[in-house]
């Protein structure tokens, strides 16, 4: 269909039990190049069923940058299913949808279903084998307002046995959205294979998944793959209160946000629901928004990302936060494999946080875990932690931690909250930076004690830098079997345990004369290495235990 002229589809089915089915490959192309109107590819509406058993061909090729739509947008949907529509793609060959649109004021969705909140078994529907979803791919001449590779409203399902390719390119996109926009008990769901999502938002925000509905889920049983760049806003998984559980299989996701204004950047922003993943990777950068790679929050009793691989986050921006895992209210993040956390940034005002939990959450560390934070060379305001638990907050590392901080700022913080480290021993621990522990009111205006405690056990382990507790909290840390400490100026502990083999080296801090303060002292055949300076009776010119 050349130049249609109005508002048209180019397949349209309607009526209950009217099934329409094609036994070769459905194809259709639809295209203008002056005046642009609405179209929907292939409309499936009313009950009615399309089988189209060697999948579609669909093209909507939009030159045209005049709106007589008779909307504010002209609007472009592939492929749309409505009110209980019905649609089989079959798995012989894969489908392709294309969407290219010129004209400003308009929108597209690649597929579109709404199932009108019709309940569970009459939903709108789409299954079939591998679908590919281009909008706007390859054209440079695209001014589209927004663009949608799938979306899922009121009761919707999209089941493929095979793969989910979607390219967006639009001033805002999502690569696939759901909502409940009429009834609370609306579910939709998706289920593919491999999901790959590639999104440019070149003049607002995007995202790789956006799931809004309070039961909405999306299931991949082997790998997802979300690339997002932004001017603004850059989210790779963004889920809000769902109750229906989420699977991603391995996961990478790459965020990326264009702007130096104060927007946000997320690899997953998870509000209660579940989710879990086999191996995730995590890679954001930003010119100026605060990067988060997960930020989870409990609600509802919910709220828990499970890893069961590996963990590998990557982010480096100049806006005012870059947290690698940020905790609250309740929410749990687990980690079975291995995990390396690695920030930078080069503004002087940023915050850094490798681990950041507070509200009573819980993040745990099955395997070995790793955290870097780095700035620029020369002296730097940057605030950089490696792990800070507020608040009744417990983290823990079962195996192995490294902390390599740029800056020497803090390795590890418990304001009101509790980090254990290496608690069964024989793991290697490489801290830099100070270790705290202090009190802290929680939401309930509760006084919570924080509580570190680290096992420092083989002849690698080491700590580089100062400690320090405050009245009521705990700072307890053991080193033994060779593990040494290089004290970094004044510090106190609650416990210290000096086996045999193992040093405290007080002189580490060449330019002064340190203090450490500990309450309890079990020291086995263990060294203190000591400046006794000028002696003066003080002792204000040598190291004092």
């Amino acid at each position: 269909m050349v130049a249609p002229g109005k508002n048209c589809a180019g397949i349209y089915t309607y009526g209950r039990n009217n099934t329409t089915t094609a036994n070769e490959r459905v194809t259709v192309t639809m295209s203008d190049t002056g005046d642009a109107y609405g179209y929907n590819g292939i409309f499936v509406d009313g009950v009615s069923k399309l089988d189209a058993k060697k999948g579609i061909e669909l093209t909507i090729n939009g030159l045209g940058t005049n709106n007589q739509s008779g909307e504010a947008q002209a609007w472009r949907h592939g492929l749309r299913i409505e009110t209980q529509g019905k649609v089989d793609l079959g798995t012989d060959i894969g489908s392709v949808i294309t969407i290219n649109s010129n004209a400003a004021e308009s929108y597209a969705n690649g597929v579109f279903v709404d199932g009108s909140s019709a309940g569970s078994g009459s939903e709108a529907s789409i299954k079939g084998g591998d679908l590919t979803v281009n909008i706007n791919k390859d054209n440079e001449l695209q001014q589209m307002d927004y663009a949608a590779g799938v979306t899922l409203y009121n009761g919707s399902k999209m089941e493929l046995a095979g793969d989910l390719d979607i390219y967006l390119e639009a001033a805002g996109v999502d690569g696939i959205r759901a909502n409940n926009l009429n009834n609370y008990s609306d579910i939709n769901t998706l289920q593919v294979k491999n999901l790959a999502i590639y999104g440019k938002a070149v003049n607002g925000s995007g995202s790789g998944i956006y799931l809004m509905g309070e039961h909405d889920s999306a299931n991949v049983s082997d790998s997802t793959k979300i690339e997002v760049t932004a001017e603004y806003d850059a989210f790779g998984i963004v889920i809000e209160g769902s109750d229906t559980a989420s699977s991603f299989g391995a996961t990478t996701i790459d965020v990326t946000s264009k702007t130096e204004n104060n927007n946000d950047v997320h690899g997953i922003k998870q509000f209660g629901a579940q989710t879990d993943y086999a191996d995730l990777i995590i890679n954001a950068q930003s010119d100026g928004a605060d990067i988060f790679g997960i930020s989870l929050v409990g609600h509802d009793g919910a709220g828990i990302v499970e890893v069961a691989g590996d963990l590998n986050i990557k982010a480096n921006g100049n806006g005012r936060y870059v947290n690698g895992v940020e905790v609250s209210a309740l929410g749990k993040l687990s980690v079975s494999g291995k995990t390396d956390i690695d920030l930078s940034s080069d503004n002087d005002q940023a915050s850094m946080y490798g681990v950041y939990a507070q509200e009573h959450s819980k993040v745990a560390f099955a395997d070995d875990a790793r955290i870097t934070t780095t700035t620029h060379a020369g002296n730097s305001n940057t605030r950089m932690y490696g792990i800070y638990s507020r608040t009744d907050a417990e983290v823990a590392f079962a195996k192995g931690l490294t902390v390599k901080n740029g800056n020497l700022g803090a390795a590890m913080i418990a304001e009101g909250g509790k980090v254990e480290v290496n608690m069964a021993g024989g793991n290697d621990v490489k801290l830099e930076g100070t270790v705290g522990s202090s009190a802290m009111y929680n939401s309930a205006h509760e006084l919570t004690y924080g509580t570190v405690k680290i096992n420092f056990d083989t002849a690698q382990a080491y700590f580089s830098g100062r400690s320090y507790k405050t009245e009521g909290s705990i700072n307890d840390l053991q080193f033994t079997n060779g593990s040494y400490w290089d004290m970094k100026g004044n510090s106190s502990l609650t416990d210290l345990t000096v086996g045999k083999g193992s040093v405290v080296n007080m002189t580490a801090d060449s330019g002064r004369y340190c203090s450490l303060q500990v309450d309890n002292l079990t020291a086995a055949d263990g060294t203190f290495v000591m400046n006794a300076g000028a002696v003066d009776g003080g002792g204000s010119y040598s190291d004092k235990l």
